[in-house]
């Protein structure tokens, strides 16, 4: 972990274990006990792996299953809005109404694609977004606590 935050720092971008070879690429979803897991990095790692083919069958076939069920301890979400609060930046990227503004009109392109083309039309394209460009916004240093939730329900609503 300590080595996957270092290099998340210095790329400003998140990195997972899986990029830097200390899990298996097919290990499957995040189990209901890793609750301690970055929700970002764990965000991105989804996306990635939404476009691998071999992942979508496993987490396919593990989606209905009753440890999918399973959810956090009351003390996880008392304690959610401060982890979120106290998150260091991982990026230096100044974070204001314009990016904001861009994660709501790009959720609003893929919706009108995805109404037109069906979901798997620009797929892709809308992960790459999230990857490149959503996990910088949401690692970037917000003006003001106010501006960090309207970008993350922003983020919330694309995804």
């Amino acid at each position: 972990l300590i080595l996957g935050e270092t290099l998340s720092r210095r790329l400003q971008r998140p990195i997972t274990p899986a990029e830097i070879g200390l899990t298996s690429p097919n290990s499957g979803a995040v189990m209901a006990s890793e609750w301690h897991v970055d929700t970002v990095s764990a965000l991105v790692d989804l996306g990635r792996s939404n476009v691998d083919l071999e992942r979508r069958r496993v987490l396919a076939g593990t989606a209905y299953s009753v440890t999918g069920l399973a959810l956090p301890g009351q003390t996880w979400w008392d304690e959610a809005p401060e982890r979120a609060r106290s998150r260091p930046a991982s990026t230096s990227r100044r974070i204001g109404t314009a990016e904001i503004n861009a994660v709501k009109e790009m959720t609003e392109f893929f919706s009108k694609r995805d109404q037109r083309q069906g979901g798997v039309d620009g797929r892709t394209a809308l992960y790459q977004y999230i990857y490149d460009d959503v996990a910088t916004y949401v690692g970037g240093v917000f003006a003001s606590d106010e501006t960090r939730r309207h970008l993350f329900a922003a983020a919330a609503e694309l995804v």
